[in-house]
């Protein structure tokens, strides 16, 4: 069950980060996006987006504003022709990281964590059909986390090769370490959570047959 709740609150964590202009969300990000120092004769190389599951931050010398990628584009101030747009380049990476696996990911974890409480009631029918329910559903959760984890680094390994071929090295992209750290941090207790159920469905296997086994009356005692 630890394991479960530290995966899922590190997941929605992750799902809050650049929805909000306070540090504690806006420096938990996957991906900044920002110009290079070479070209600041049309760039402003102290403006940068920081890009998370479901927004991104406008980082300047003097303010910090986040927004949806949905409006973010709207958001961002007009540029010249001369000049990539930094909000362009963050809706095309957010296209190729799949945020909604997360979500799904998040609302698995949820129904994961209700079987569970269900599991820990002693004397409730069906407890281990349920919790054989409750591995498959952990399962899933792995599938879909680990596979957004997988799409959003891919993404940014691809924007950072990319990006600065593609804008004529206008701009450059780097990994936010502490964001893909507890992506994988959430990975990892989420499988640790899988091996821990399905030992715990195997030892009550056990149990129950070796109870079988010692209520099952011998064939003497049937004499």
């Amino acid at each position: 069950m630890l394991f479960t709740f530290i995966a899922f609150i590190i997941l929605v964590f992750l799902l809050l980060g650049q929805c909000h202009t306070n540090s504690t969300f806006s420096n938990v990000y996957l991906a900044e996006v920002h110009y290079n120092q070479t070209t600041t004769a049309l760039n402003d190389t102290a403006t940068s987006l920081r890009m998370g599951f479901r927004g991104a931050c406008i980082i300047t010398a003097k303010e910090t504003n986040c927004s949806d990628y949905g409006s973010l584009q709207q958001r961002w101030t007009a540029t010249p022709l001369t000049q990539v747009s930094l909000a362009d380049v963050a809706v095309s990476w957010h296209k190729s990281t799949h945020y909604h696996v997360v979500l799904v990911g998040v609302l698995v974890g949820l129904v994961k964590m209700g079987l569970i409480l269900y599991t820990m009631v002693p004397r409730l029918p069906r407890h281990f059909q349920v919790s054989l329910v409750c591995v498959g559903v952990a399962a899933v959760e792995v599938i879909l986390v680990g596979a957004s984890a997988i799409a959003h680094h891919a993404a940014t390994s691809a924007a950072i090769y990319t990006a600065g071929e593609a804008s004529g090295d206008q701009i450059a992209i780097t990994r936010g370490g502490r964001a893909n750290g507890m992506t994988w941090a959430a990975v990892t207790l989420a499988s640790l959570s899988v091996v821990a159920m399905v030992a715990s469905c195997v030892a009550d296997l056990r149990r129950q047959q070796r109870d079988s086994h010692e209520t099952k009356p011998s064939l003497r005692d049937a004499l």
